[in-house]
């Protein structure tokens, strides 16, 4: 279970029968509300083991899921993109379930990761009127330098990525389902200038939210 920037190699023997399947984190994030694909235990954080060995009462049930999945990329029916990211929420949840950890979490790294999702939570509720960092660790008792810490050890980010990792979430969503202007989607998210918006955003992902919209859109046509 690879993400992007994790360092890996492959061996693959001449006998190996299998499926891979590719997909950017907008795929699954932006077809959930709560949810998010990070929120795998094998997806958390680069501290976890990437490979999963399953069981073989395990297996053919993880193949179905694979084959369903395959099946309906090839279809091509409507919706189907949608129908593809429901299936794979299930096959997600599955190989949670047959997931096997890193061998003990040091109680230091459990809490750490308890007040990272505390800090998620808050950015959550809280996102389109507090984009401050300094605001974010008054709210949760400590001060901006270590909740700063804590985000580096735990997720290679500041608290300042995970802020804007939300908001730009939040926006991507807004482009693509909702019939709102940029204008309109930058005031929702807080921002009364909508110019600084579009620099924040195009500072995040390298295009403005009209190219992105252009780009999404071609790529589910």
């Amino acid at each position: 279970m690879l993400f992007p920037g994790q360092v890996h190699t492959w061996k693959v023997s001449k006998d190996i029968d299998g499926y891979i399947f590719f997909h950017d984190k907008e795929f699954y994030n932006l077809n959930f509300t709560r949810e998010k694909v990070e929120n795998y235990p094998f997806f958390s954080s680069t501290e976890n083991i990437p490979l999963i060995i399953l069981k073989d009462g395990e297996v053919s049930g993880i193949e179905i899921s694979f084959r369903e999945i395959v099946t309906e990329y090839r279809n091509r029916q409507l919706m189907g993109f949608q129908k593809i990211c429901s299936l794979l929420n299930v096959l997600y949840i599955d190989l949670s379930r047959a997931y096997l950890p890193v061998a003990q979490r040091a109680k230091q790294n459990e809490t750490q990761l308890a007040q990272v999702r505390r800090l998620e939570i808050l950015v959550e509720n809280n996102f389109r009127s507090i984009k401050y960092p300094r605001q974010y660790a008054q709210m949760m008792f400590m001060s901006e330098k270590n909740l700063n810490r804590i985000c580096k050890i735990t997720l290679n980010k500041t608290t300042s990525d995970v802020i804007a990792d939300k908001i730009i979430l939040e926006a991507k969503r807004m482009l693509v389902h909702s019939k709102f202007s940029v204008i309109q989607i930058s005031v929702e998210l807080g921002y009364i200038d909508d110019s600084y918006f579009i620099r924040v955003f195009k500072k995040r992902t390298g295009e403005t939210p009209m190219q992105f919209i252009k780009r999404y859109g071609k790529r589910n046509h």
